[in-house]
């Protein structure tokens, strides 16, 4: 059995709380209504965020400005996430598929054997993101031990697919992870902003966060349809600008 605690509130200070949601509200419109087209602009930014959240450790280490280690480490992760961006979904597809297979086939295994994982409530976001990837390193460890023959055949393909067919359809990689990622967003950017004005109304149990994911499920539908329906309207226009051209062509030789 696999206990996992939901995530904590993440209890933003005041107006900052409003803009952090505002933000995730307009990211993630512009990611399940466009994502073909914003996904680089939206991957650079996640790169310069980083870049800046990265550079204190890095300055420390390596003994230099902080400055400069953000200004160089949030321009470097910035331009490789705008021209990586493709390779970037296509990873992150890899890593989710990948981490399901892991977490359905630890569930199968921690139930034969009658065994428990549990993770213990979290204090804030950071904390429950470490304790997170502990229980994966602990279901990992079960896995390995007791099933690694058919870890291997599960997981290994469960991963490299996603990974080479993004690779190349890079079009449709990023429509699929744009609208299911867009969603998500939003509902993350109105949740906080409903529960910075009641904390109260924030889930107590992972039953609570089923409203919201069909939420989510069904914007996703409904973004990769619309992502979809734009792709086929644009080919239409150009087939029929190209059929007018040759018509065009073909009435000046026959004059």
């Amino acid at each position: 059995m696999i206990d996992v605690s939901i995530p904590p509130n993440p209890e933003l200070a005041g107006l900052t709380a409003y803009a952090v949601a505002a933000a995730c509200v307009a990211v993630g419109v512009l990611l399940a209504g466009w994502g073909r087209v914003w996904s680089r602009p939206v991957t650079a930014a996640v790169g310069v965020c980083a870049g800046l959240l990265l550079a204190g450790p890095l300055a420390e280490q390596i003994k230099v400005d902080l400055l400069f280690a953000q200004a160089a480490l949030a321009s470097v992760l910035g331009v490789l996430g705008f021209v990586a961006a493709p390779v970037f979904w296509s990873l992150l597809a890899s890593c989710v598929c990948a981490s399901a297979a892991v977490w359905l086939l630890a569930a199968d295994h921690l139930a034969e054997t009658g065994s428990r994982v549990a993770m213990a409530p979290a204090d804030d976001m950071g904390q429950w993101v470490r304790l997170l990837g502990d229980v994966f390193a602990e279901l990992w460890s079960a896995l390995w031990s007791g099933r690694r023959a058919v870890t291997v055949m599960v997981v290994v393909p469960s991963g490299a697919v996603p990974l080479l067919i993004g690779l190349w359809r890079r079009r449709l990689m990023t429509i699929v992870m744009t609208s299911l990622t867009g969603p998500l967003v939003v509902v993350a950017g109105v949740m906080i902003a409903v529960t910075q004005s009641d904390p109260s109304r924030w889930p107590e149990s992972w039953v609570g966060m089923r409203g919201p994911l069909i939420v989510a499920g069904s914007l996703a539908f409904c973004s990769m349809a619309f992502q979809y329906c734009r792709i086929m309207m644009a080919r239409k226009k150009e087939q029929g600008s190209e059929q007018g051209n040759g018509g065009r062509k073909k009435s000046s030789k026959a004059e």
